[in-house]
């Protein structure tokens, strides 16, 4: 999670080994959708 979502900033992330990116804020009603919707993109 990260408040940086400039798409440098995200392929900087992804370049360390983040899977995906989830931006702050996000709705905490749909973050499990969110994280397992990055999980089955990876």
């Amino acid at each position: 999670m990260t408040a940086k979502t400039e798409e440098n900033e995200i392929a900087e992330l992804k370049a360390l080994g983040a899977i995906g990116v989830v931006a702050k804020p996000f709705n905490p009603m749909s973050l499990s959708d969110t994280v397992k919707a990055v999980w089955d993109n990876r």
